[in-house]
């Protein structure tokens, strides 16, 4: 069983390595000069389709990381500079330099001007970087995870449900300011199910200052979602399909009612996106001069459902004070089927040969309740209170048929394992957040906050044997935990 497991970890270790490249360039204007702050996009060269972001630096450097094998073009922009593109060239190796970019001023004598504004892609602000979705032509049909991929420093691992943002593990995810509070894995499938056509902007935060809760050593993925300001009802709905070696569909709806007091809002979004992988795993092994080789091919089948919904208000008490709830949660459901095969050569004949059969199904399920009042008072102090209620739950469970053949031995062994996983988290929230101006050039804040969080854990291993299913307590466990924590901040800016 340790050799199963040795082997399942290193099929993904090798996913996860593969194809990781680091492309560089630099940006210049006419003159030669570095261009500082441009808006770089990394596209396909088939179809232009947005596959990594950045922006330069004030050298006019910039660096994408994370970049598969493929044919791309590099498009470059900057306010009051005409947009350029790279010709076409190829990602094969572990480090690559693109070709230098030239930027020329754009000046036009026009007789009637019309000035329609457009947000750029990526906006470089004094203590964040800011991704503007609506503008990214490309995102429509995606999801915020597919977005969150292309963006500038970070790092999807979806193979093992991790986020990084400039090379660091750790990140905190919030949506419209407030922490998620939700384990990695549960934030990914949170952000799988949230359409992209529901998303305004998403701020990367890589430094953030004592306001926020130290809870990671990475950054700040803060998450924004429309909000229509618009009186009277109104509401948007997007469809997509599409098709890969399997169907890929998604949709949702928003709707918004404003009055002079009264907003409300609300906005549901699903997706379904079969798909297929064939991971090929070669590794050779050398010891006291006996060589083995091991051949491994994995073919998976896998078949994502997601459900996601939000709905809320906002109520102006006067024009000093407003209060504010929302709901919102999401099910997500994952079935995936698993066949794996690795032969083991030693000395150029075969040994051994073991095939494991996975039946997989993961299911998450979350909810959670918010109230809110915000108070102005005079000379621009600002007074934020609030109470989160959160609940979480996760059952997954895994069927495992392991056929072992040993050749050299001629015998071979069938073992079945079944593992139940499940974690329900239950988490309270109470924050309260004041801010006001110190003078023309600086401001105070200060807040305090108490986090009540409920665990629990249980993984339940069982192995079926001559007298039938039989618990392993090798790998179960149960286990509970509980967690309280009061903090309070100042931060002078």
């Amino acid at each position: 069983m340790k050799l199963l497991y040795t082997l399942l970890f290193i099929c993904s270790f090798v996913y996860s390595a593969t194809g990781q490249t680091t492309l560089s360039g630099s940006i210049r204007d006419a003159t030669g000069k570095p261009l500082p702050f441009a808006s770089i996009a990394l596209l396909n060269a088939k179809d232009s389709i947005l596959m990594k972001g950045g922006i330069s630096s004030e050298a006019g450097i910039y660096e994408l990381t994370g970049i598969r094998p493929g044919r791309y073009v590099v498009s470059a922009s900057s306010v009051g500079y005409k947009p350029n593109r790279s010709a076409a060239f190829d990602v094969t190796s572990a480090s690559i330099e693109a070709p230098i970019l030239l930027l020329t001023e754009s000046s036009k004598m026009l007789n009637e001007v019309t000035v329609a504004a457009q947000k750029p892609v990526f906006e470089q602000q004094l203590d964040k970087l800011v991704v503007n979705v609506q503008s990214i032509v490309t995102a429509a049909g995606s999801s915020a995870l597919d977005v969150l991929e292309r963006s500038p420093g970070i790092t999807v691992n979806r193979q093992n449900n991790a986020l990084t943002m400039a090379g660091k593990s750790g990140v905190v995810v919030m949506i419209n300011g407030k922490i998620s509070r939700l384990p990695t894995d549960a934030v990914m499938q949170l952000l799988t199910g949230t359409n992209a056509a529901n998303v305004e902007k998403i701020e990367l935060i890589t430094n953030p200052s004592s306001r926020y809760d130290a809870e990671g050593d990475a950054g700040i993925i803060n998450i924004i979602l429309k909000k229509n300001t618009a009186l009277g009802t109104n509401g948007t709905y997007t469809l997509s399909a599409g098709y890969g070696f399997y169907e890929k569909l998604n949709g949702s709806v928003n709707l918004n009612h404003r009055t002079g007091k009264l907003n409300l809002f609300g906005d549901l979004s699903g997706q379904r996106d079969r798909g297929w992988g064939n991971l090929l795993a070669n590794y050779d092994v050398s010891n006291a001069n006996i060589i083995t080789l091991n051949r491994g091919d994995l073919i998976a089948y896998r078949s994502p459902r997601s459900l996601n919904g939000r709905l809320g208000f906002d109520y102006t008490l006067s024009k000093q004070t407003t209060i504010g709830g929302v709901v919102s949660g999401f099910i997500n459901d994952f079935r995936a089927t698993n066949d794996g095969t690795t032969n083991f050569f030693q000395n150029g004949s075969i040994e051994k040969n073991i095939r494991v059969q996975d039946l997989e199904a993961n299911g998450w399920q979350h909810g959670m309740a918010n109230l809110n009042l915000t108070h102005a008072f005079a000379d621009k102090k600002r007074l934020t209170v609030d109470v989160d209620y959160l609940q979480y739950s996760n059952r997954q469970t895994h069927g495992y048929t392991n056929f072992f053949d040993y050749r050299t031995e001629n015998r071979t062994v069938t073992d079945l394992v079944n593992s139940t996983k499940t974690t329900p988290i239950s988490i309270w929230v109470f924050k309260a957040d004041y801010s006001q101006n110190l003078g023309a050039k600086a401001t105070l804040d200060f807040g305090a906050k108490a986090t009540i969080m409920g665990l629990n854990n249980k993984v339940l291993v069982e192995r079926q044997g001559a007298t039938g299913w039989k618990t392993d307590a090798d790998f179960s466990q149960n286990y509970d935990l509980t967690d309280n924590i009061t903090a309070g901040y100042v931060n002078v800016q």
